[in-house]
């Protein structure tokens, strides 16, 4: 909204392009696979990089004239605006991959047969989820009865937009999510004590650039995951109520219907959660604290009992696990790794979070005073520490960094904390170095979705560099991946390179700690 009659020539001239969006993604979706060229999807994504730019640049222009509350509802729409204008060109040109068709023939049974037998399902037909037959079929035989592996949250609150529009319905259904998360998680900074600007900036970049925004168009339980951690975390920021003890209880809770991993981010919160009830000394917020988490979770045990038989929350992983290893004990390969692979990390993806060990100090004094960062804390730790000792934890066949999707809540307060701390000119150059590097490859993952997908086993012999990075050495010539190691390959090379990182990790926290606060 312009301010006032002189502003609006400037603001319609400034925004006039982007009228152009809605048809263009009628095209995308008319045209199919005709569009699967860049040469053809170049003008839409620039226009859909064209409302995530114009509109976050008027937020960041009245941020000071704005109240909080408007300019986190505003940030959140312009993360909506430019999720959904990407989403129809995406869809169309990028059926689901690994574990995504496996999550919609979930919803498809839930809505087409009111069950979760899923023989008929996987014979067929399923042409708009899988470009192909699908190569196995992710169940438990349970006598005639072919069950599902995958836990049962994201199908259950993915049946009614599937019901809709099938897998379009469940991608609108993610693009809002990612726009919640856009402005609860501005809404979370502010609450903690960040500035107008830090909070705006990361939120905005945590929402916007990847992975969060990459994963707005996949079918995956993580984004929610980091969803309800976030709103968790927002109620911690408040005086502990029995109302507010149960909220963060229940998600504790429900977290652990997404995803057999939430639980390791949700049993460090849900004891973070105890212990500060605990605190108050007042039984209704104990009870409050102890209660509705564990009625949730026997409730999902009871569920997957009247489906395999034995009664334990995520039974399907349970009853599969002579069949597949899955700890490794190896954290000084999957801690590394998850941050700074060259082809699973989250720094080689988006080397703007990076800003965050600039923000160590003063993240860990308002930590040691809060109990939404103390909880965000320890629920980050536990997803680390658990993805870290996995066989799998470069989570392939999906958009890297998808195990740390949970945890961005944390990442999201670190990078705030990183802005606050941002002054000087070299600095600023290098972080507007790691903006540009982010963006380049959100807008490449928007441009060529087929560039999100790695398989561990082609990239372990020789170290990578994945097809990003084929891609990307292809178009300009040089190969970034030689910045970072290869932790699927693990290498004394890459040893070494991941505790240079390391050391650079450590320098930017102490240059954070002498900093003086930014404007």
């Amino acid at each position: 909204l312009a301010r006032d009659a002189a502003d609006r020539p400037r603001l319609y001239r400034r925004h006039a392009l982007l009228w152009l969006t809605p048809p263009a993604a009628s095209a995308a979706v008319l045209f199919g696979d005709a569009l699967s060229a860049p040469l053809y999807a170049l003008p839409l994504v620039l226009l859909v990089a064209g409302i995530a730019a114009l509109g976050f640049a008027e937020l960041w222009d009245g941020r000071r004239a704005r109240s909080d509350r408007t300019t986190g509802a505003l940030l959140g729409l312009v993360v909506l605006a430019a999720a959904l204008a990407l989403m129809p060109y995406s869809r169309t040109v990028q059926l689901g991959q690994s574990d995504e068709p496996h999550y919609l023939l979930m919803m498809q049974s839930l809505v087409r047969d009111r069950d979760l037998e899923l023989t008929n399902d996987y014979d067929g037909p399923y042409e708009d989820l899988y470009g192909d037959r699908l190569p196995d079929r992710h169940i438990v035989q349970v006598g005639n009865a072919q069950r599902p592996i995958r836990d049962l949250g994201l199908p259950l609150i993915g049946a009614l937009p599937f019901a809709v529009a099938r897998r379009t319905g469940v991608l609108v259904l993610l693009c809002a999510v990612t726009a919640l998360f856009a402005w609860r998680g501005h809404a979370l900074l502010r609450s903690l004590g960040f500035g107008r600007g830090p909070s705006l900036g990361a939120a905005g970049a945590a929402a916007l650039l990847h992975p969060a925004f990459t994963y707005s168009t996949q079918v995956y339980p993580e984004l929610p995951v980091a969803l309800l951690l976030l709103v968790g975390a927002e109620l911690l920021t408040r005086p502990l109520t029995p109302a507010r003890a149960a909220g963060v209880s229940a998600i504790c809770g429900a977290l652990t219907w997404l995803t057999l991993r939430a639980w390791f981010i949700a049993l460090p919160v849900g004891l973070v959660l105890f212990v500060y009830a605990l605190r108050t000394r007042r039984r209704g917020v104990i009870a409050a604290a102890a209660v509705p988490g564990p009625l949730i979770v026997a409730l999902y045990a009871f569920v997957e009992g009247l489906m395999f038989y034995f009664y334990l929350p995520s039974a399907g992983y349970f009853a599969i696990r002579d069949n597949q290893s899955v700890l490794t004990y190896t954290p000084w390969l999957g801690i590394p790794g998850l941050f700074v692979d060259r082809t699973f990390g989250l720094l080689s993806h988006a080397p703007v979070f990076a800003l965050g060990f600039l923000g160590a100090a003063i993240l860990a004094r308002r930590t040691r005073r809060s109990a939404a960062l103390v909880a965000l804390a320890a629920g980050a730790l536990g997803e680390v520490l658990y993805i870290g000792n996995i066989r799998y934890w470069w989570a392939d066949g999906s958009p890297a960094p998808r195990y740390a999707v949970a945890i961005l809540p944390f990442f999201l307060c670190a990078l705030a904390a990183g802005l606050e701390r941002l002054a000087g000119t070299l600095p600023r150059l290098l972080a507007g170095f790691a903006l540009l590097w982010s963006v380049a490859v959100t807008f490449t993952f928007a441009l060529r979705p087929d560039l999100r997908y790695d398989i561990a086993a082609d990239v372990a012999p020789t170290g990578g560099p994945g097809v990003l990075w084929s891609a990307v050495t292809y178009a300009i010539r040089a190969d970034p991946g030689p910045l970072f190691p290869s932790m699927v390959r693990g290498a004394a090379a890459d040893f070494a390179l991941a505790a240079a990182w390391l050391v650079l990790a450590a320098a930017l926290a102490w240059a954070g700690s002498r900093a003086p606060r930014s404007a």
